[in-house]
């Protein structure tokens, strides 16, 4: 009774170690720290990147070899051709691309609240080359699931109008290009640059930004712009196009860097294009000096992934010759919060087979 009342006057005393002492690890234990993780063969070979600062072994760190080589052309003068679309931007006379009565008809269609995908996907295919482009399209690597699909009126869902539309706007501007035999091989490049934009910026979407569909409609009309140019030059008549070899964009020298931001800018306003698409195609490459406002940080994102997906399929060979390159070095990359780490390599390392895929 007595050592009864003497634990309860030590309980209120606060003496509990009295009552149950803690148990005492050896001293051994006691200072022994828990045993680093073991690095993976692709951490230590990152690590190792890191200490040397030579990322030469990583694909997203290369020189791009577009296969295009510039070739100049024997009977065009570029200043004239920058002059003369100068005017025209200054003036707003820009011509709009034409398009034919039956992509007509599909538009008109898509811009009724109540369409039909199987109307429009019998429009489309009186056009088989047309048709062919959306079956490839919706069969990538990003939009597919695992399925091959030859039928558009099950194709076209999966796009959706807003890129169902996009697609018939760039590919009424590649076949107003072609119409010169000399730049039909530039206007396809264009083409097929600005499909791996779309595709590569929809993957990226699925970490660094919030809508894959805006994105992807973006990244296919970021460069129609170039294909507005083309279809402005191949109309003047003052103009002989001739060259050995086929020119690509370096042929043009300041024409496409000035003016295609601006010009696709003009040609996306003229079709009822979203804004936020609309300033990703303005600003995909001068986005981080052009002053967003507080409440337009969705622009200036989307704008941000745009320059970095153009980036990444010129180093994979689809696009211009961009010169030396590491993503990691890009205003784009930073601002989009994307970290040179083990994981984010291992997500990034599945754009190339994407696009290997693809083409």
């Amino acid at each position: 009774m007595v050592s009864f009342i003497k634990k309860i006057v030590d309980m209120f005393n606060g003496d509990e170690e009295k009552l149950s002492p803690s148990p005492k690890l050896p001293s051994s234990r006691a200072s022994e720290k828990p045993k680093p993780r073991a690095r993976s063969a692709a951490g230590r070979a990152l690590q190792a990147a890191k200490d040397s600062g030579d990322y030469s072994a990583y694909w997203w760190c290369s020189e791009c070899t577009s296969s295009d080589v510039a070739h100049p052309l024997e009977e065009i003068d570029d200043e004239w051709v920058f002059d003369e679309l100068n005017k025209q931007i200054q003036n707003n006379q820009f011509p709009v691309i034409e398009i034919s009565q039956n992509e007509l008809q599909v538009i008109e269609l898509l811009n009724n609240d109540d369409f039909d995908f199987a109307e429009v996907a019998y429009l489309i295919n009186k056009s088989p080359a047309m048709a062919g482009e959306f079956i490839a399209l919706v069969n990538s690597s990003v939009c597919g699931r695992g399925v091959r699909i030859n039928d558009l009126r099950t194709a076209l869902p999966r796009l959706g109008r807003d890129s169902v539309r996009a697609m018939l706007y760039l590919y009424s501007c590649k076949i107003n290009a072609s119409t010169s035999k000399e730049l039909q091989a530039m206007a396809t490049s264009i083409v097929n640059h600005s499909y791996a934009t779309a595709i590569i910026a929809s993957y990226l979407s699925q970490r660094y930004f919030h809508d894959p569909d805006t994105a992807f409609l973006a990244g296919l009309l970021h460069d129609v712009g170039k294909l507005g140019i083309l279809t402005s030059i191949s109309e003047y008549s003052e103009l002989q196009i001739k060259t050995k070899e086929a020119p690509c964009e370096e042929t043009f020298g300041r024409t496409f860097p000035e003016f295609h931001a601006v010009v696709g800018s003009f040609l996306a306003k003229k079709w009822n294009i979203d804004d936020l698409v609309i300033s990703a195609i303005e600003h995909h490459h001068d986005f981080f000096e052009c002053g967003f406002d507080i409440d337009e940080q969705e622009h200036y994102m989307l704008s941000a992934l745009i320059n970095l997906s153009d980036a990444i399929a010129c180093i994979l060979g689809k696009g211009r010759n961009y010169g030396e390159i590491n993503i990691f070095d890009l205003v784009s990359t930073s601002e989009l919060n994307i970290d040179l780490d083990e994981e984010t390599l291992k997500f990034l390392d599945e754009i190339p087979a994407i696009i290997e895929n693809n083409f």
